[in-house]
């Protein structure tokens, strides 16, 4: 029991740590954005798939500045039967988005499997989707 409650923990704090990391590097556009995922990471962005960390930083790159206000955030760790050992947490994260001067707040979701590599968190694939509201028809 005090193992799970250990884990729980680390994964609760470095669920936090991470996000603060990520949404920063997002919004600072700089060359740490592409160090945070791994060389072979995946991006699926509104359905559309980007491959590689350099591909994935370039794309970000090309977005209009973003306010991100996160909501909340959930993180579990993954059974290391699954991931042969090595540790691994998804981490969902739900809030709000702005790019640049539009003013427009949209509603986001973003799923990140991130495994430990060398110490340092990667993101080892990336779902981000902008909730668009729903139209209804009379």
């Amino acid at each position: 029991a005090d193992d799970i409650k250990t884990r729980g923990k680390e994964v609760c704090r470095t669920a936090d740590e991470f996000t603060k990391l990520y949404y920063d590097a997002l919004k600072k556009k700089k060359a740490g954005l592409q160090r945070l995922y791994m060389d072979n990471g995946t991006l699926i962005y509104n359905g559309n798939c980007i491959s590689g960390s350099e591909n994935i930083s370039k794309f970000l790159n090309r977005l209009p500045e973003p306010k991100v206000t996160l909501e909340n955030f959930d993180a579990q760790p993954v059974h290391d039967e699954v991931v042969a050992g090595q540790k691994t947490i998804l981490l969902t994260c739900a809030g709000n988005i702005r790019f640049g001067d539009d003013g427009v707040d949209r509603s986001f979701n973003q799923a990140f499997l991130i495994t430990a590599v060398d110490d340092k968190w990667k993101i080892v694939s990336d779902d981000f989707r902008i909730q668009e509201p729903l139209v209804s028809i009379s």
